[in-house]
C-alpha cells in the first residue's frame, strides 16, 4: 500500500508519489557501516564548507584505501581544479561526455543533493507512510530521486532512522509497468528471500534479496515482470551510476554486506 503524503523529510525532495519505494523487511542484528560512503560524503561535505584543503586531504586518504574509486578520483579533479577557479558544477573538470562520466557526474550530483538535504534533516523526521509500522522491526525506504536507501527499526511503534546508502535503480528511471521497461517498482513490497552471491552471476555482487514484485496492487493494475531484487555490484565497480539497473535496487557490495547483516528472511 502507497499512502499519499510525506513528512517535510521527502517534501524536499519528492513532491508526488514517483520518487519513493518501499521495501518491508525483518532485522535482527546491528552492523558496522563500511567506509566507502562516509569519505564521498565527508569529502562533498569539506567542498561545500569551502575547505579545500581538507577535502583535498580526505579524498586522498580515501583513494588510498579505494584506488579504484572512480567517483573518488573525479572529486579530487574537481578539488584541484577549484583551488585554480571557481567550478561552475559538479563534475567540470571532466569535459568528455561519455556514458561512463555522465554517470559519474550522476553520481556525484546526487551525493551532493543529499549533503544539502542531510544538512536540514534530523533522524526524526521520516516518510509519513511510515507512521504506521504494524509489526515490521524495520523497513527500507528507497528515495529514487536521491538515489538513497534508508533503512528505519521501528521504535515503539515510531520510525527511527539507522543509516543510509548509496543506491542505483533502473536505467530508464522508477514507475515500472511492463516486463523489460527497465524501471524500478514503486510500491510496497516485501523481501522473501536470499541468494548467495556463489549461486549468481557476478553481475549481482555479493548476493541478492529478491522482492515480492509484481504485488497483489501490481496485478491488478496489470503490471507486468519479474525478478525485481535488492542486490550487489559486480566485482570490477564499486557503485554503479544511480539509473544503470534493469530494475533493481543496487548497492555497492560494501553496503550489501552491511544491510545483510540486518535482514532476516526467516522472520517474515
Amino acid at each position: 500500500m502507497l499512502l499519499n503524503r510525506f513528512s517535510w523529510l521527502f517534501l524536499v525532495l519528492v513532491l508526488s508519489l514517483s520518487g519513493i519505494g518501499v521495501i518491508r523487511a525483518e532485522v535482527h542484528s546491528p552492523g558496522s557501516a563500511a567506509s566507502y560512503e562516509p569519505a564521498v560524503l565527508e569529502v562533498v561535505k569539506a567542498i561545500k564548507g569551502g575547505d579545500l584543503q581538507a577535502a583535498l586531504a580526505i579524498v586522498d586518504r580515501h583513494l588510498q584505501r579505494f584506488p579504484k574509486s572512480r567517483i573518488g578520483h573525479l572529486l579530487k579533479a574537481d578539488i584541484l581544479l577549484a583551488m585554480a577557479r571557481p567550478l561552475s558544477g559538479v563534475g567540470e573538470s571532466i569535459a568528455t561526455q561519455s556514458e561512463v562520466v555522465r554517470g559519474l557526474k550522476h553520481q556525484l550530483q546526487n551525493r551532493w543533493l543529499h549533503a544539502t538535504v542531510s544538512a536540514d534533516r534530523t533522524h526524526k523526521g521520516f516518510p509519513a507512510s511510515l507512521i504506521d509500522m504494524g509489526r515490521h522491526k524495520h523497513v527500507v525506504v528507497a528515495d529514487m530521486l536521491e538515489g538513497r536507501l534508508y533503512l528505519y527499526k521501528n521504535n515503539k511503534g515510531m520510525p527511527e532512522l539507522v543509516r543510509d546508502y548509496y543506491m542505483s535503480v533502473g536505467s530508464a528511471g522508477y514507475g515500472k509497468q511492463v516486463e523489460g521497461d527497465l524501471k524500478t517498482p514503486i510500491g510496497v513490497y516485501s523481501i522473501y528471500q536470499y541468494i548467495d552471491d556463489k549461486e549468481l552471476p557476478d553481475l549481482y555482487g555479493a548476493g541478492a534479496f529478491p522482492v515480492n514484485y509484481p504485488n497483489r496492487m501490481d496485478r491488478f493494475r496489470k503490471r507486468t515482470g519479474s525478478g525485481i531484487w535488492l542486490h550487489g555490484t559486480p566485482s570490477n565497480t564499486y557503485a554503479r551510476s544511480p539509473w544503470a539497473s534493469e530494475g533493481c535496487f543496487v548497492l555497492s557490495n560494501d553496503d550489501f554486506l552491511d544491510i545483510e547483516k540486518y535482514i532476516d528472511v526467516k522472520q517474515r
